[in-house]
Order: structure tokens, then C-alpha cells, then sequence
């Protein structure tokens, strides 16, 4: 069993925003996996379906970003989900938009939302993708910046990485993350 989470801020508000990165590439697996995302729990939106034979959870945190980990860890909990089995995926300022990352392990970065979920799971060691919202402007704050909007042509360069994306999470769930990881950094 796998279970995907993708990081956010809930409401109108926020749709489209550069933070809901997270959001928007769980929107894509639920609807090409064909998961339906319809079950209010773990204080989030949650789906559950099937993926090459393998059970996969997605999940979208309505706690707001800075407080993810209350979301993760109460899926975790109630599943018996090691960290292994866990892939966050979030926006990333150290990247291009559309450019996607993954990684093995790793610190925060200086993300509260993975800041958030390390101090509940109680380790840095879990599977994670990274998606390159654009290098922040010098005339921005950084909470300004992750909380703009995308522009039409930012929205087309990371449309056009999902179905990258959306390989390595398969690879992910039937393999390993080892060979996801290697397979989508190499694009």
C-alpha cells in the first residue's frame, strides 16, 4: 500500500496559487488512476483505489499547508503506514516551473509544510517530489510569491510534466523509489 499526499491551502482562494502545486498533481493522479476523491477524513480529501494491482491512498490535507503533518500522520496511523510508503509532493521555489524532483530523503528546505510533517512522523526520511513553481522574484516576499497565481504559460510547463510525474508515481507504487527517483531526474 502507498499512500500519495499532496501539500495545499483549501478554498477558492488558493486555487491555482503556486503553494497548491501539491494539490493540483493529486487532482492528476485521482483522475488518471481513476480514484475518486469523495471521502472527508483524516482531516483532508482523501480517495483510495487501485494501481497496477497495489492499493494506493491519495490524500489533500484542508489543514493548510504549515499544518500537513496533523493530516499525514492520522492517514498514517489509521493504515499502518511506514515512511517508505509515503510520497509528499510540493511546490518548490529552487526550481523552474514544471521542472519535477524527486528524492529519497531530505531536510525541509526551509518548507514549513514538510517542516510540519517531519516533527509528526518523526523523521526527514520519506519519499518526496518537488514541483519547480519558478525561481522567486527579488521584488517579492516568499509567502507573496507562493501564494500568487500561475501565469497561463507556468500552468502549460507543469501540464506538460504530469504525465512524467504521474510514470514515476506508478513506478513508485509497483517498484521502487529508488527507480522512480532515477527515471523522472533524468528527463
Amino acid at each position: 500500500m502507498k499512500l500519495i499526499i499532496g501539500l495545499g491551502n483549501p478554498g477558492a482562494k488558493y486555487v491555482a496559487t503556486r503553494h497548491n502545486a501539491g494539490f493540483y498533481a493529486i487532482d492528476y493522479l485521482a483522475h488518471h488512476f481513476n480514484i475518486d476523491m469523495d471521502k472527508n477524513k483524516f482531516k483532508g480529501i482523501f480517495g483510495e483505489g487501485k494501481v497496477e494491482g497495489k492499493k494506493v491512498l491519495l490524500l489533500k490535507p484542508l489543514t493548510y499547508m504549515n499544518l500537513s503533518g496533523e493530516s499525514l500522520i492520522a492517514c498514517m496511523d489509521f493504515y499502518k503506514i511506514s515512511s517508505d510508503d509515503i510520497m509528499v509532493v510540493y511546490d518548490d521555489t529552487a526550481f523552474p516551473t514544471g521542472v519535477i524532483k524527486m528524492k529519497r530523503t531530505g531536510s525541509a528546505g526551509g518548507h514549513n509544510g514538510i517542516k510540519n510533517i517531519i516533527e509528526h512522523i518523526r523523521t526527514q526520511d520519506f519519499p518526496r517530489t518537488r514541483i519547480g513553481i519558478g525561481l522567486k522574484p527579488a521584488q517579492y516576499l516568499l509567502a507573496d510569491y507562493v501564494l500568487s497565481k500561475f501565469t497561463d504559460e507556468d500552468i502549460e510547463n507543469i501540464k506538460k510534466r504530469m504525465p512524467d510525474f504521474k510514470e514515476a508515481v506508478t513506478t513508485f507504487i509497483k517498484e521502487d523509489v529508488e527507480i522512480a527517483m532515477n527515471r523522472l531526474n533524468a528527463l
